[in-house]
């Protein structure tokens, strides 16, 4: 039949033709059989050693080299996209002195197991191996490192981050004594009867019944005197010492101070929160608190004149920028929302009130949300969790009951939950540790108190955190 891909044949009497037989994938081609497609993967290869080539119902078929996570493929093998590579993750800006973080390190491109070594220019590590230690600050800067090695090979990676240190230095109002004392917490003192490291007093000082402080970032002191209805500066608080004159006075009709009883300082704003306790007990706002201008018979900004406050004894704001009030007058806590802004007869957006409330003298939001009452009718220190969604009438979730205590007047706490409070009556400063897990009658774990320490009715405080 002229076609040399088939088998001619004769069969009784008659042709047959019969295609040529060839091996699997293969086909006849003029009369030869050449292989077609593939029979096995073995026949595959498209020269890439970066793919697996198989062999799929005759036809070759390639797909990429699968590697793990930061390795590519080179030349058949999976290696390390990078070299082996560390980050530590958790270290914070600035951290108290005695504060303590856990830190993290972040390794990629790691092929086998991974040590660590960590170490730092000042503070302490739990475990200086572990992959996430605690870390515990000192009194100074640090500079922290960490070493990943991998093991069984040369592979080595480091990080460093630096974490400011700051000094609490808790200044103290002594209404008597018509001084302001310091004391630097670090290392905490060891002696009751302390010697403070500042006091600041004497007639060129202006203090006048000195009850409560405020101290900026930039470490300007504010002082206010209930008696002599003015708010004293004083540049560099920490060195503030001795019969002192102050840089600026605000003092005089215009101020519309009417025994001014309490301060607070809003770092964001710069303003600063004067509430009276006579005469309509306004709480009168100043912009500008670090401006030489802020000086004399001046006006305030604005006035917060809420029907709401009586004899407010006790005002701090917390990181929101919400006034929290010590309403003595109608015993109860007033909140004034977004205070920064709050100008003329403003309701408070929250009124907080309890059956154990007797005689309200302050009040404080730590940095965990946590609202301490100062209530000086029982000496006691009420702890309300989630403050800021508190609202209407509420029982406290810890009550903390001084034995010692005969009148107890304010409180802050630190971000190491370390709570200070002063005691008018017996001039002592109280220092409880884990403040805000204690509940009952409790013994404070410190306290300062003696003639050494100048303490004299002491009324307000105010933490400052020093830069090392």
């Amino acid at each position: 039949d002229d076609d040399p891909c088939t088998v001619d044949d004769c069969v009784n009497d008659t042709c047959a033709f019969e295609p040529m037989a060839c091996p699997d994938g293969g086909e006849c081609v003029d009369g030869a059989c050449v292989q077609v497609g593939c029979r096995d993967d073995g026949e595959c290869n498209d020269g890439d050693a970066c793919t697996v080539d198989t062999c799929v119902n005759g036809q070759c078929a390639s797909r990429a080299l699968v590697c793990n996570v930061g390795e590519n493929c080179v030349n058949g093998n999976c290696v390390p996209t990078d070299e082996l590579d560390v980050s530590i993750s958790g270290c914070p800006d600035s951290l108290q002195a005695d504060g303590v973080v856990v830190l993290r390190a972040i390794v990629v491109n790691a092929l086998g197991d991974v040590t660590f070594e960590w170490t730092a220019t000042s503070g302490t590590f739990d475990d200086a191996s572990n992959a996430n230690p605690t870390f515990t600050a000192a009194s100074s800067d640090a500079v922290v490192t960490v070493t990943a090695t991998e093991t069984g090979s040369s592979s080595v990676a480091q990080d460093d981050c630096t974490i400011d240190v700051t000094i609490p230095v808790l200044f103290v109002a002594n209404s008597q004594g018509d001084n302001i004392t310091s004391y630097v917490l670090v290392p905490t003192p060891s002696e009751e009867d302390v010697a403070p490291d500042t006091n600041l007093t004497g007639g060129l000082t202006g203090l006048d019944q000195s009850a409560d402080i405020a101290v900026t970032p930039g470490g300007l002191l504010m002082v206010i005197n209930v008696t002599g209805n003015s708010l004293n500066f004083y540049g560099n608080a920490t060195a503030a010492d001795g019969d002192t004159a102050p840089e600026r006075v605000v003092q005089g009709d215009s101020t519309g101070f009417d025994a001014p009883a309490t301060v607070a300082y809003d770092p964001a704003n710069d303003l600063v929160f004067v509430a009276n306790v006579l005469g309509n007990s306004d709480i009168l706002v100043f912009a500008g608190a670090s401006d030489a201008g802020l000086n004399g018979n001046v006006a305030p900004t604005r006035t917060i004149m809420s029907a709401a406050l009586s004899a407010p004894f006790g005002i701090n704001l917390d990181a929101a920028g919400n006034l929290y009030v010590a309403n003595n007058g109608d015993t109860n806590i007033l909140v004034f929302a977004d205070a920064a802004g709050a100008d003329g007869d403003v309701a408070p957006s929250r009124t907080i009130t309890a059956d154990t409330f007797v005689n309200l003298f302050d009040v404080f939001v730590d940095g965990d949300d946590n609202l301490y009452v100062v209530d000086t009718g029982d000496d006691e220190i009420l702890i309300f969790r989630n403050a800021s969604t508190l609202d209407g009438e509420l029982i406290p979730d810890a009550v903390i009951a001084i034995p010692s205590a005969v009148g107890l007047a304010s409180i802050v706490v630190d971000e190491n939950d370390t709570g200070y409070i002063t005691d008018s009556g017996r001039n002592a400063l109280y220092v409880f540790d884990h403040v805000s897990t204690l509940n009952g009658t409790v013994d404070p774990d410190r306290t300062i108190q003696g003639v050494s320490t100048q303490l004299n009715n002491p009324i307000g405080l105010f933490l400052f955190f020093a830069q090392d």
